[in-house]
């Protein structure tokens, strides 16, 4: 599968490192440098590869090469997920990438769950304020381009008390407040991650 464009095209000078955390080439405050990073570790959960070719002027072009489907595998996942479904409840996900926002969404739709989204720490307190009273569970992003997954969740609690919390996060590291987050034991899952487990982990914190 190739994804291609016809933009300004990347220098080679910064070729190398696109793909590494926080590494943007926009100014302070425009972006997290977190987009890149994320799709080449959901490439690797899917053992595919990410090759990149650019010329400056002419555009970009990422090919992605993903290894052929077992369709007997495919198909039992498929009905295995298909059995973890939900009870109608209302998930609250903060999360700033839009392309998570979206498959969260049609995961949600299909395994009878309904899902409130916010891409930064403002609109998530907005949103919570609005419906807290509705929300079963909270799914929240540590690092969000706007500030601290961890600060965010103190602040909703002081609007009501959060009934069931999960944090996720791409980092296992000082920014991501991993060591706090394991010694208060919030349920946790690493990103990038596929649907089973997640909905697993809904439906273990959701009857917790």
């Amino acid at each position: 599968m190739v994804i291609e464009d016809t933009g300004i095209g990347i220098t080679k000078a910064i070729r190398g490192k696109i793909f590494e955390p926080f590494f943007t080439s926009k100014g302070v405050g425009k972006g997290t440098g977190l987009g890149l990073s994320v799709v080449l570790g959901i490439v690797q959960t899917h053992k595919a590869a990410i090759n990149v070719y650019s010329e400056v002027g002419k555009g970009t072009a990422f090919t992605l090469y993903f290894p052929l489907i077992n369709k007997d595998t495919d198909n039992k996942e498929t009905k295995v997920i298909d059995l973890i479904k939900g009870k109608g409840e209302n998930i609250f996900v903060i999360e700033d990438e839009m392309s998570i926002q979206r498959m969260l969404n049609s995961v949600f739709e299909r395994s009878n769950y309904k899902g409130f989204f916010a891409g930064t720490l403002a609109q998530a307190e907005k949103i919570y304020k609005q419906y807290a009273d509705e929300i079963d569970l909270v799914l929240c992003d540590i690092v969000l381009p706007d500030g601290d997954g961890t600060e965010l969740i103190k602040k909703l609690n002081k609007i009501k008390p959060i009934r069931k919390l999960i944090f996720t996060s791409g980092y296992i590291d000082v920014q991501s407040r991993w060591k706090e987050i394991q010694e208060e034991k919030i349920p946790f899952i690493h990103k990038p991650f596929n649907i089973l487990e997640l909905l697993k982990l809904l439906s273990e914190t959701l009857k917790s």
